[in-house]
């Protein structure tokens, strides 16, 4: 099973990563692994230098995040799928193609780019307002400008302007392209507190799991056998 969690920055994805995986690994049998954005032994560490000398235009940061997943495809993800077990991807086809989309590529070529890629069991789109998300980061003193804000594109005289203008625009990027990916299921961290996001997103996976496994015990209580779908 692969489950995808992906949403704009700031929206609260590593705090709701961080605990579904916990939960996970503590209530399924499967094997439960990890997979982050541009983390490959490939070009994992050369792509936020790039993007921080200016090196990367639309076409060439779509060409070069592909590469990254598809090297972690190659190694890591369909490996651990094929073993049976649970990926957890903290971001996934939606962010290489949403990030190409929004510079101006064009829809349909940035989603066949990632063809290669093992088709999503679960999108988690982790939603939450653009302003509330500059706060954090403002708060967090996190980086505003460049990528984050769509400023290696387009830029006006505010940062923050372009960064709340840039991640509504992803949102509505990621509403658009994530149903052709598959299964979706939308959680607002603004709405509800980052466990109760985990509760929605578990109760989906269950349901999920459950239509190819059988009930065991484990550690005394009931959990989950699934069956390596072929």
């Amino acid at each position: 099973m692969l489950i995808a969690i992906d949403g704009i920055y700031s929206a609260g994805k590593s705090t709701l990563i961080e605990i579904v995986l916990a939960r996970l690994r503590d209530t399924f049998t499967p094997p439960v692994a990890l997979t982050d954005w541009n983390s490959s032994d490939l070009v994992g560490e050369l792509i936020p230098g790039w993007k921080r000398d200016g090196r990367l235009g639309p076409h060439s940061l779509l060409f070069a995040e592909a590469a990254d997943l598809a090297h972690r495809c190659e190694t890591a993800i369909v490996p651990q799928l094929d073993s049976g077990g649970i990926v957890v991807a903290d971001r996934y086809v939606l962010s290489g193609a949403a990030r190409a989309v929004v510079r101006g590529v064009d829809p349909e070529f940035a989603t066949q780019v990632f063809d290669f890629a093992p088709r999503e069991s679960l999108t988690v789109l982790v939603e939450c307002r653009p302003e509330t998300t500059l706060a954090r980061r403002r708060r967090l003193g996190k980086v505003l400008g460049g990528y984050h804000s769509g400023r290696d594109f387009r830029r006006s005289d505010s940062v923050a302007d372009d960064f709340v203008r840039y991640q509504a625009e992803m949102s509505a990027l990621y509403r658009s392209l994530a149903p052709g990916r598959g299964p979706v299921v939308s959680v607002d961290t603004e709405r509800q507190s980052v466990e109760e996001c985990a509760d929605e997103v578990l109760r989906t996976v269950a349901a999920q799991l459950a239509e190819t496994a059988r009930p065991v015990k484990i550690h005394g209580r009931t959990g989950l056998q699934v069956r390596h779908r072929p």
